[in-house]
């Protein structure tokens, strides 16, 4: 794939809910992921484990590669050409590639997903006490408006939280570590460009090497991306129709 360009695959996997549909795509996912999904109860997990390995097919045939060389980003014990990571949430499974070690994660951002008073206690736990402050002045503004402003305020507040946690979620991914990395070792800061990265505790993950990238596309859910690059990277979207 080109140099400094990261592709973002996108699909719904609602129609795995039709048992024929499921079938036919259980056949062309590897033995190890069709298996992995066999063995989850709940339909709607099952259908976003099969989802997230029917990317990994789409994706190597778009980008012309095989298992050797498409390496997933968590393997930290072997090199690839090109690295991917997924994520999966709601009825969206995702799946991040990129000639560096990529990290992604999708969050579906409905009304009834996370109460305020959830997601400060959530804030005030897990993250810094910057991203904390920056998502507790989101609400305090919400609440401090009436009618329609108030409304649009509260969206924005939810969203501002669900940046932070989809972002840290994307860091941790693409450093290869998960939660091994404490998730207050490093900040998330909103700035008026974008959301930038800092290292808050210094350890051996060098956050200041990763890059961010985080997508709209208005259909309520949150997309974020990190690269292990300092590098200015394309992020390039396709939707995938099963």
């Amino acid at each position: 794939m080109d140099s400094n360009t990261c592709k973002l695959y996108i699909a719904d996997v609602t129609i795995l809910n039709n048992d024929s549909e499921y079938e036919k795509y259980s056949k062309i996912v590897s033995e190890e992921r069709r298996l992995k999904a066999a063995k989850i109860k709940a339909r709607k997990e099952k259908n976003l484990s099969l989802g997230a390995g029917v990317l990994i097919e789409l994706a190597m045939r778009d980008l012309k590669l095989t298992v050797d060389n498409f390496c997933p980003t968590m393997d930290t014990d072997r090199e690839g050409e090109v690295y991917y990571n997924l994520s999966h949430s709601g009825s969206k499974a995702i799946l991040a590639a990129c000639n560096n070690r990529v990290g992604c994660d999708v969050e579906w951002m409905g009304r009834h997903t996370l109460s305020e008073d959830m997601e400060l206690k959530l804030s005030d736990r897990f993250f810094t006490r910057g991203e904390y402050e920056c998502i507790r002045a989101a609400h305090e503004k919400a609440d401090a408006a009436e009618g329609l402003m108030a409304q649009a305020l509260r969206e924005e507040a939810r969203e501002v939280f669900f940046r932070i946690w989809t972002l840290k979620e994307s860091i941790i991914k693409a450093a290869g570590k998960g939660l091994a990395i404490p998730l207050d070792s490093f900040e998330v800061s909103r700035e008026a460009e974008g959301f930038t990265l800092r290292t808050i505790t210094p350890g051996e993950v060098n956050f200041e090497e990763y890059s961010l990238y985080t997508e709209d596309f208005g259909d309520n859910y949150c997309y974020s991306v990190c690269i292990h690059s300092n590098e200015e990277y394309e992020l390039q979207t396709e939707r995938i129709d099963l």
